[in-house]
């Protein structure tokens, strides 16, 4: 072999620190979950142990499942993944105990989330069922956020269900609420220098209003020519 091949060969060799900088650089995609998608799936987990209590189930396993999910929420909470699908396991540990010992009351203190702690004070200061806000946490938590609760609650209106489902007056007629959460938005409105409820087709904003007519196509702070006839509830 000659020099020049030779001195070719060692410099293009790979040196063992060389390796090992890239395998840091490179690591392989199968090596393992990430943090987050651990801490999904634990979070998971535990909600799917609750779900699977009844009132057959033995009141050890019963305790058992609990603690697990009680500490699952703990541990995740203390670490700061005040996460919604946290809430939604936060609640989820209050609707289960609801469930099996259906003669307990259900308090701010039950809950452990912050976020859960502030929607559910709401959601009693505006005179609604503390057992809806438990069993419909994801549709109540979406008045609360969007403000519809807030209107309803000013204009005397009661929550519309069909066939055990909650639904949303608008333009006088109840929609499933996945429907209307789907197709509207949130975004900050300049003149009340707030955020406001936003039509996603239109991009205008929208108002909630009594004398069932629900979330209306308007704004109160542009009304122009077209003022809507607006009439609480309950008054002349």
């Amino acid at each position: 072999m000659s020099l020049t091949n030779f001195d070719y060969t060692v410099s293009n060799r790979n040196h063992p620190r060389q390796e090992i900088a890239s395998k840091k650089r490179n690591p392989p995609i199968f090596s393992c979950k990430s943090k987050q998608a651990r801490i999904i799936e634990k979070i998971e987990f535990a909600r799917a142990r609750l779900n699977n209590l009844s009132q057959e189930t033995p009141v050890e396993k019963r305790v058992e499942i609990f603690q697990l999910a009680e500490m699952t929420r703990a541990r995740y909470k203390r670490k700061g993944h005040n996460s919604e699908l946290l809430s939604r396991l936060d609640n989820h540990i209050v609707k289960k105990r609801l469930e099996l010992w259906p003669e307990q009351e259900i308090a701010v203190d039950e809950f452990e989330t912050e976020i859960n702690q502030k929607y559910f004070s709401r959601w009693i200061k505006y005179g609604y069922s503390k057992e809806v806000f438990v069993k419909h946490f994801e549709f109540c938590s979406f008045l609360i956020k969007s403000n519809i609760a807030s209107a309803m609650a000013t204009w005397g209106d009661p929550i519309v269900y069909i066939e055990g489902i909650p639904h949303i007056l608008r333009e006088g007629q109840p929609v499933h609420w996945h429907q209307i959460r789907d197709s509207v938005e949130i975004k900050y409105h300049p003149k009340s220098r707030s955020n406001r409820l936003y039509d996603k087709e239109t991009e205008n904003p929208l108002e909630y209003l009594g004398g069932n007519r629900g979330l209306t196509l308007c704004d109160r702070y542009n009304f122009g020519d077209s003022l809507p006839v607006i009439t609480k509830i309950g008054t002349e």
